[in-house]
């Protein structure tokens, strides 16, 4: 990559030197090169010569093509997030109105680039603590943002929905009203979460919804103290939490931290002595356990979720089955073959019992069923 900077440093160098011989100072070509160059120093983090050449290439557009030239925003734009990263919230604010007029003017009032500059005015804002104005434009670029919405399955479209939304509900917090801190928040989760289910190769969202989910958390462990119906509440808490340690698990590939976050929501549950999210809880547990080939407490959390599912559910189901059956797993791996097929003989009684014939799921258990078999055999 520096090799790459440092080439491209050279290249633009070049440039701007023909162009400056060639056509002078003041030419809109020397202020594109002069731009591109700050862009460069800004992704290398200096950002002081990066606001020079912004600077530099702000006089010449205005100078070249007029106060309201779309280009001219563009330097503002770049200018007002250098001010905003070196705490000059203030200038950033006036930047960010400077470049919303000029786009307004170029592009019309509910173009999606107006939007995003009416974003940054509200991060600025709430910066400031004026937040009133903060909501204010927070609100339009929200509106803005839905309406020029192409496609729900759009990651970046709706990511910035999602990135509005959290911004309205920090604001709220910051006022000190969780209780719409609280309703912006989950509805950002609830759209991250979508984006995250649809877009499986996608995993740069995915912290971004884990932290959402420890903004909402945070919030419902205050609404618990003040709420008469707690169970209701804490019962949200756990599922939050199940859902967490599932995204730590599936898509991050961190089964520990997952771990620690199922363990969080077996004691929610174990609080409110949900029978049946206790045995959930214990069967996710235990398949992490398989990952880490700790027979042995798989097989305890496996063997306990059975007698949980079998207190809390009404007679025999496909939950019970799949448990035998990963618990006939575990028994196979100990070398417990005899004992392994009277829980692969009860899972599959199960199944049969429930499913078609030719289910994989049959198929499956029949096949286990072989194996042990043969290794008993043996």
């Amino acid at each position: 990559r520096f090799q790459h900077s440092a080439f491209a440093q050279r290249c633009y160098e070049q440039a701007l030197a023909i162009y400056k011989a060639r056509l002078g100072y003041d030419d809109p070509r020397v202020s594109r090169v002069l731009h591109n160059i700050g862009v460069m120093y800004h992704s290398k983090n200096q950002s002081s010569v990066a606001m020079k050449c912004f600077t530099k290439s702000l006089s010449i557009r205005k100078t070249a093509l007029g106060d309201n030239d779309i280009s001219v925003a563009e330097s503002l734009c770049w200018i007002g997030n250098i001010h905003r990263e070196n705490d000059e919230f203030e200038a950033a604010r006036e930047s960010f109105l400077a470049a919303h007029r000029i786009k307004s003017l170029a592009l019309g009032n509910d173009h999606s680039e107006c939007a995003e500059i009416l974003h940054n005015i509200g991060v600025v804002c709430d910066d400031l603590g004026l937040y009133s104005e903060s909501l204010s434009s927070f609100r339009e670029a929200l509106v803005m943002r839905k309406a020029n919405v192409s496609s729900a399955y759009d990651v970046n479209e709706m990511s910035d929905i999602c990135d509005t939304l959290n911004c309205i509900a920090n604001v709220y917090r910051a006022k000190m009203d969780r209780k719409r801190a609280l309703q912006f928040f989950q509805q950002s989760l609830n759209k991250r979460a979508r984006i995250v289910s649809t877009t499986l190769s996608d995993d740069e969202q995915v912290p971004i919804l884990l932290s959402t989910y420890e903004d909402v958390i945070a919030l419902m462990k205050v609404e618990l103290k003040e709420s008469t119906d707690k169970r209701e509440i804490t019962e949200k808490i756990g599922s939050l939490l199940v859902e967490m340690a599932m995204l730590h698990d599936h898509r991050l590939n961190k089964p520990r931290k997952a771990l620690t976050y199922f363990q969080r929501a077996l004691q929610v549950f174990k609080q409110l002595k949900d029978l049946k999210k206790i045995g959930q809880v214990l069967s996710h547990m235990a398949s992490i356990y398989v990952k880490f080939a700790d027979n042995q407490k798989a097989l305890k959390c496996f063997r306990d979720a059975l007698v949980l599912e079998k207190k809390s559910l009404k007679g025999e189901s496909l939950e019970m089955a799949d448990t035998l059956h990963n618990i006939g797993n575990c028994e196979a791996k100990e070398g417990e073959y005899e004992k392994c097929l009277d829980t692969y003989s009860e899972s599959l009684r199960i199944k049969t019992s429930i499913l078609p014939t030719e289910h994989a799921s049959i198929a499956k258990t029949e096949h286990c069923i072989g194996l042990a078999q043969m290794q008993a055999g043996n």
